[in-house]
């Protein structure tokens, strides 16, 4: 079996204030993690999951979670590259201008509770 190994940012359980990208730093958290299994693990193709859940007892009402859908955004006009730094390591993160906002297909997940219903 392939182990599972489950990662956690430095930064779980701040809320996000703005719109940014995930999985930029996927490389890079992959040499962290696997840097403790067996060789034969260290190589190859993997897989990078990134889950967002409600850490709150109360479901949520503000900050919730909003995905845009990338086929709706233009390319690269409404990318604009920011560094953000992780106590793990520097990682470039890719944010959301809005010069194409009227374009951007989102759908929102509001009122999450910590254990679905």
């Amino acid at each position: 079996p392939i182990p599972c190994v489950p990662w956690q940012s430095q930064t779980s359980g701040q809320y996000q204030r703005r719109v940014h990208g995930h999985g930029e730093n996927a490389k890079g958290i992959f040499k962290d993690v696997v840097k403790d299994l067996p060789k034969k693990y260290q190589k190859g193709r993997f897989l990078f999951i990134n889950a967002w859940r409600n850490i709150s007892d109360e479901p949520i009402g503000n900050h919730t979670l909003a995905l845009c859908d990338e086929t709706s955004l233009v390319k690269p006009d409404d990318y604009i590259a920011a560094d953000y730094f992780d106590k793990l390591t520097p990682v470039q993160h890719y944010r959301l201008v809005d010069y194409n906002a009227s374009q951007h297909q989102w759908y929102y997940f509001s009122k999450m509770r910590k254990r679905p219903r």
